[in-house]
């Protein structure tokens, strides 16, 4: 029997200590200063009182024990302005970080498209596009990459490759004579003539300025 009672105590004082650490937990809640928390624990500490077999209790929602006597609104909106500058001063430091780490790749690319116009002058076109191709991977918005890349594969006989890197810098920019000329040598190269006559006219309309140009470049391909 002695047995009996203490396995019982021990159980009342388990009960016990279970029940303070619940009240403990909704009032870290109630106090924590987050509207949507605080609701929770007092729907949560009716629940409690209900089971103990308490009367339900009816609660003012609109104020809620801070520990200074504040509404819950105006702690949550503390909160919520201190969330709010933080929030934007993380987004300065990205926006500054984001800005030098741009600095640096123009500058990487800068100096790889250099290198790769030095290389392209020195007859050195497969070096030319080995830096072209840094450079873009540094600056892909620098259309002019493209375009020297392709010049530099037109010379090496690469004229699918010159051809994919001319339709780029048209996609990024229509209005890119340089482009549309690379892209009728490359298919000229191909001996795909009616496709490159095709090119020059189409050229020829988007640069009316350079048609008598283009158009005896034309000439001299067709048949």
């Amino acid at each position: 029997m002695e047995e009996n009672g203490e396995e019982l105590k021990d159980k009342e004082l388990s009960s016990f200590l279970a029940k303070i650490d619940e009240i403990g937990d909704l009032v870290s809640d109630l106090r924590g200063g987050s509207v949507a928390a605080a609701g929770n624990a007092l729907r949560r500490a009716d629940e409690y009182l209900a089971r103990q077999g308490g009367d339900r209790v009816t609660h003012d929602r609109s104020v809620i024990n801070t520990g200074e006597g504040q509404s819950a609104d105006e702690h949550s909106s503390r909160g919520s302005e201190k969330e709010h500058v933080e929030f934007m001063k993380t987004l300065e430091e990205d926006a500054r970080d984001r800005g030098e780490r741009r600095k640096e790749r123009e500058a990487q690319g800068r100096d790889h498209k250099k290198r790769g116009n030095t290389a392209f002058r020195a007859g050195q076109f497969e070096n030319a596009v080995t830096e072209f191709s840094v450079a873009l991977r540094h600056t892909p918005w620098d259309i002019s990459l493209y375009t020297n890349r392709a010049l530099a594969y037109n010379r090496l006989g690469c004229y699918d490759d010159a051809i994919v890197d001319c339709d780029s810098a048209i996609r990024l920019e229509p209005c890119n004579l340089k482009a549309y000329l690379q892209r009728a040598k490359a298919l000229t190269g191909l001996h795909r003539v009616k496709e490159a006559v095709e090119c020059y006219t189409e050229a020829e309309k988007e640069f009316p300025n350079k048609a008598d140009t283009i158009a005896s470049l034309r000439k001299a391909i067709e048949p």
